[in-house]
């Protein structure tokens, strides 16, 4: 079905309009789905295939789902490639962590990579299949429970749950034969079977019928349920694990481990050991969307309003309206001085923190609205008020990682909004009252920092400058000589736009 003819074709309404949605996995929507309207602005995909990234890092929000979803969309019409996201959340990951001993996490990573990749393989669905792949599929669906955990209870599993790899020795007996003599593993131990799958798997991609095939593992949503004082060991062996795996036991032209992580989790893993501070200088691209030099210049020629005019355009096509077709924005929304010496593109992205998530969640609901466009500024600031809403529920998740729920309420409740309403007072806020807000709100003084790097609380200087760290990311010296204010969209969240 058609989404887009649910609504009827009226011209210059915004009736119809799907700009996106703000989750990767939900834009798999008719004609605007994920490959239909991705364009990989950030240049990533060229460091994942020739200068061997396997780390997409980035704030929530910047994109990084979309890739991975981009990649799997475009297997779909390629032949030869294959892809495989694992969201931890799916695979129970939290819960294989608990039971299995730590020293055995690396397995645990190199298990789904491998089992994962067995499943592709099986996918291929080429005809002229090797014999041993029919043994391969027959242990794929003997060890269905292990190989898909997140469709079981995880307690029986580890518990209860044999290995049965007899099926194997058939095909690749030299390699099975040379640790195991007995078919089966002791219960709960599934993982000690690792390096034979590996063996076992080098020796597939090793056949003919495979030599022009590309293979990609995603691991994506890495933060779901991630706290990061507890789970930074972990991340760090994901991280070692697909190095090894990229670099080591398969040929990165052949088989891709690609973790999609945010940055602020990848920042806190310094320390943790000098080979992850390694590996991250080497193997990781952020994703970044603010353009400042570039913005100056023209700000059509920005990678986020290339962006929206790319969903705007498809619209405007499927619809078989007139637009301006190299600039659609200014069909879709109207220019004029009410923004006063900001552009009406500028004065929106003042309320993001430059990422496609917050643009998009902006116009997430246009098309439920029968809105005349060009939107006028009355349009354009209800559209933000909305937005506003959704964006303190992302930022109470972002924090997930830092804090337990009841302290973030505290946070994004009580703490913002008496700073919202201070702000509203006097236009900023010093230090020293900053820090009796903090106290009247029950936030510890230390948590300070983290709220200034995320850019909820932003300092400002006596001239009136901000300083973001998703902007220029300047340096900030002695705090006590800032005052302070809240990031434009948590104020106006408290203090809404006239409309």
């Amino acid at each position: 079905m058609n989404i887009l003819k649910n609504h009827p074709k009226k011209d210059g309404s915004t009736l119809g309009f799907i700009i996106g949605k703000p989750d990767a996995e939900l834009e798999n929507i008719d004609k605007l789905s994920i490959v239909n309207v991705f364009n990989d602005y950030c240049s990533v995909l060229p460091a994942i295939e020739d200068d061997g990234y396997f780390i997409i890092a980035g704030r929530k929000g910047t994109g990084k789902s979309a890739i991975a979803r981009y990649l799997k969309g475009s297997a779909c019409q390629d032949n030869d490639t294959f892809v495989f996201i694992i969201k931890t959340d799916d695979v129970k990951l939290e819960r294989l962590i608990q039971a299995v001993p730590e020293a055995e996490h690396s397995a645990i990573f190199e298990w789904l990579i491998l089992t994962r990749l067995v499943k592709l393989i099986l996918d291929t669905n080429y005809t002229s299949y090797p014999k041993p792949i029919k043994d391969l599929r027959k242990f794929y669906e003997r060890n269905t429970r292990l190989i898909n955990p997140g469709d079981y209870n995880i307690d029986e599993i580890i518990n209860n749950q044999e290995i049965s790899f007899e099926v194997l020795r058939n095909g690749f007996g030299k390699i099975v034969g040379k640790k195991y003599k007995s078919a089966k593993l002791n219960k709960g131990i599934f993982y000690q079977f690792v390096p034979v799958l590996r063996e076992v798997m080098q020796t597939v991609l090793g056949y003919d019928v495979f030599e022009k095939s590309k293979f990609y593992i995603c691991f994506d949503d890495i933060d779901v349920k991630f706290k990061i004082q507890r789970d930074k060991g972990v991340l760090a062996d994901l991280i070692r694990t697909a190095c090894k795996y990229n670099s080591e036991y398969f040929n990165p032209r052949q088989v891709k481990i690609l973790l999609f992580v945010r940055d602020d989790l990848t920042k806190r893993l310094s320390g943790v050991d000098s080979d992850i501070s390694k590996i991250l200088d080497s193997s990781q691209i952020s994703l970044n969307w603010y353009q400042h030099d570039d913005y100056l210049i023209d700000e059509k020629n920005i990678n986020l309003r290339k962006l929206i005019n790319r969903r705007l355009e498809e619209n405007f096509n499927n619809f078989k309206r007139k637009y301006n077709t190299t600039d659609p924005w200014r069909t879709f929304v109207e220019h004029i001085e009410d923004y006063g010496d900001k552009s009406a593109f500028s004065y929106i992205l003042d309320f993001t923190y430059h990422t496609p998530r917050d643009l998009i969640n902006i116009f997430a609901q246009v098309g439920q609205k029968d809105y005349k466009y060009p939107l006028d500024k009355r349009i354009v600031d209800m559209c933000i008020n909305q937005y506003t809403e959704r964006k303190l529920r992302e930022i109470a998740d972002e924090l997930a990682i830092h804090f337990e729920p009841d302290y973030i309420k505290l946070i994004t409740g009580r703490l913002f909004k008496n700073i919202a309403s201070e702000v509203k007072q006097r236009g900023n806020i010093p230090y020293l009252k900053l820090m009796e807000l903090f106290d009247e709100a029950g936030i510890q003084r230390d948590d300070f920092e983290t709220l200034v790097e995320y850019d909820y609380i932003i300092p400002m200087d006596d001239n009136k400058n901000i300083y973001c760290n998703y902007r220029e990311q300047p340096a900030v010296y002695e705090m006590e000589s800032y005052g302070f204010i809240l990031h434009k969209s948590i104020y106006t969240y408290y203090n809404k736009l006239r409309v």
